[in-house]
């Protein structure tokens, strides 16, 4: 997976429809959360940083996480050309590398899909995160495989149902959750609408 994604790093903020999906996300996190100044922030399978950079003004430090150096490397120009100084970069797995840190915030945008120890991961997350912290999920809701075209993702998107009980297995409580958006891709040169949930959890 790594290496795909570096490969692709460079261009991939040159699709429209990425950029758009982040602002229709974000629209909806920030009617539900009220960030401020002292939150610390981590968002986990960053990539580029589309999701991550529309929070250094609003809150007082983003960590960005990924596997990827392609994708950590896109992140670090931005960083230079935005000027922020309240953030940085790491390179982890959180199921086999230890960090130090605790947030306010986990996010992960598109990522956990691509995890097959979802249960393991989310154990993690509840670790890395400062008493009443909070996880937002945004992915794919459950769907025939055509997303990837690939039998290697482990996870064809999630359900409500199966999620919230993980969730809570790993001491989250599901506060919130909307399945209002849509990703669209090119599936066999037809553009299809996805189902894309915003799910939000507070460690309990």
């Amino acid at each position: 997976m790594e290496n795909s994604f570096d490969t692709r790093a460079a261009t991939w903020d040159e699709n429209p429809r990425r950029i758009i999906l982040v602002k229709n996300v974000t629209d909806v996190i920030f009617k539900q959360i009220n960030f401020n100044k002292t939150h610390k922030i981590l968002d986990y399978g960053c990539g580029t940083g589309l999701l991550g950079y529309q929070l250094p003004e609003k809150v007082g430090h983003v960590t960005f996480c990924d596997t990827s150096e392609g994708m950590l490397e896109q992140v670090i120009k931005k960083k230079a050309l935005f000027g922020y100084q309240n953030v940085s970069v790491v390179n982890a797995d959180l199921l086999k590398d230890n960090i130090s840190e605790t947030f306010d915030f986990i996010f992960s945008m598109l990522v956990l899909h691509h995890v097959e120890d979802i249960k393991g991961l989310l154990l993690k997350f509840y670790e890395h995160l400062k008493k009443d912290g909070i996880f937002c999920w945004i992915d794919l809701e459950k769907e025939d495989g055509s997303f990837h075209g690939d039998d290697s993702i482990p996870h064809f998107g999630f359900e409500k149902g199966d999620m919230e009980k993980w969730l809570k297995e790993a001491g989250f409580e599901t506060t919130f959750y909307t399945n209002e958006l849509t990703i669209q891709k090119e599936v066999e040169t037809e553009l299809r609408d996805f189902p894309l949930f915003v799910l939000i959890a507070k460690k309990s």
